[in-house]
């Protein structure tokens, strides 16, 4: 995704609801113990013409200068809006599949002298149990890829978290996503969290958490985001 997006006419109903009511608190004065995410978007003016991805949300609260790492982007066009975005920093895109940057030497793979917390996350557009192609799925045949890659990480014994998202996913293939989020956390030895939004009719947006050395809060999700399975 590119640094800013329109967001369009597909999001379905029950979260463009609550994606509303987001922008809607952006646009009105701070309150106390407001969420994170209400804070993000307003500090990028974010609307529904003009949405932020999650990096342009990430650093207006961690901050520019405090984030190193890389973004993968296989589109030619959002790749170079994103090299203009995070030109001069220490965050560095790269025109590639984020399966070829997990590998060893790629942007996405652990540096060997890690010292600080990080963060992986991706969205693809849904999970499926069959194929192994190089596209905008999250394939079960990834999980050796992601195991190698995220151990990387949790061995580095900084605090961690990897956040993978996937969308629109039916009764009959949640809980073959939900098995591969708790095989990929025994794989690299982290606890779990699972967080869900509706999509439309009886499809959800999954959300699997692994995080090392690090306890989430229980109260972390935005409003209308459910935790668990079910």
């Amino acid at each position: 995704m590119a640094p800013h997006e329109p967001l369009g006419e597909h999001v379905p109903k029950q979260a463009r609801d609550m994606l509303e009511s987001a922008l809607t608190l952006a646009n009105q004065p701070p309150r106390l113990n407001e969420s994170p995410v209400v804070m993000a978007y307003r500090r990028t003016a974010a609307s529904r013409q003009r949405y932020p991805n999650s990096a342009e949300l990430l650093r207006t609260i961690v901050g520019t200068q405090k984030l190193a790492g890389g973004i993968a982007e296989v589109n030619s066009g959002k790749y170079k809006e994103l090299a203009r975005a995070w030109s001069g920093s220490r965050v560095f895109p790269v025109h590639s599949s984020w399966r070829r940057q997990v590998a060893p030497g790629g942007r996405l793979a652990v540096p060997n002298d890690l010292q600080t917390p990080w963060l992986f996350s991706m969205d693809p557009m849904t999970y499926t149990e069959n194929g192994d192609e190089d596209d905008d799925r999250l394939h079960r045949a990834d999980l050796d890829r992601l195991s190698d890659a995220l151990s990387s990480f949790a061995k580095s014994d900084t605090p961690g978290v990897a956040a993978l998202f996937v969308y629109a996913i039916g009764p009959e293939t949640r809980h073959l996503f939900w098995d591969f989020v708790d095989e990929l956390a025994c794989r690299i030895d982290a606890r779990t969290r699972y967080c869900w939004c509706p999509h439309r009719r009886d499809k959800r947006n999954l959300a699997g958490l692994l995080h090392t050395n690090i306890q989430l809060p229980p109260d972390c999700q935005p409003p209308g985001i459910r935790v668990g399975r079910t």
